[in-house]
């Protein structure tokens, strides 16, 4: 946790010097939720259905929240907590930090109003333990692409923003929970809803 802090308090930094150099776009805040199901894989047990439910916050930087041309780059960087519930009763509770990286293009473009559409990447780093009295500690890097689509409502100083999406995710990492350490392969699609704060136009 301390050093998922210390990442979060330098990425942080970095926004808000990038928002400082650019004379266009917002920096704020975030909340996302988002779920979905998948598979999950490693041995002794093989491959067994998942569901996948995940809530965070965080920092979000834009570079374009109105009608300033064509495209916009936004980018989050926060915290998220991420559940693989089974099918036999069992949960795998996680936490980490998380960077976003979408790419959009104006589907519609107001001094007041910008819709937006396009591909979002997505990286995280996990680890945490299943929901019962066992003491293994598991650890995931993930790998995400999907596509987003959002609503800029844009005020005097602030912009108020909703997007939604849907991605494709991919982990892998690795368990001490029965002994020897054993890799961990996961693929989830996710669907999620994501509610931003800017200061910025």
């Amino acid at each position: 946790m301390r050093k998922l802090l210390v990442f979060v308090a330098v990425v942080a930094v970095a926004l808000v010097g990038l928002a400082g150099q650019s004379r266009a776009g917002g920096i704020g805040l975030y909340a996302e939720g988002a779920s979905g199901s998948g598979d999950f894989e490693y041995e002794p047990f093989g491959s067994f259905d998942v569901d996948a439910e995940s809530k965070g916050f965080g920092l979000v930087l834009d570079t374009n929240l109105s009608d300033r041309g064509l495209f916009n780059y936004r980018l989050n960087v926060g915290y998220e907590q991420l559940t693989l519930p089974d099918d036999f009763g069992t949960d795998l509770e996680l936490d980490g930090g998380v960077v976003a990286s979408s790419f959009g293009f104006a589907l519609l473009r107001r001094a007041d109003l910008r819709w937006w559409a396009g591909p979002q990447l997505k990286l995280g780093l996990f680890d945490g333990s299943l929901n019962t009295n066992t003491s293994g500690d598991y650890k995931l890097v993930s790998v995400g692409a999907g596509l987003v689509t959002g609503v800029n409502v844009v005020g005097e100083n602030m912009t108020f923003s909703a997007s939604v999406g849907v991605m494709l995710n991919s982990y892998v990492g690795e368990t001490n929970e029965y002994g020897p350490v054993q890799d961990i392969n996961a693929d989830t699609t996710t669907g999620f809803l994501n509610l931003a704060v800017l200061f910025g136009r």
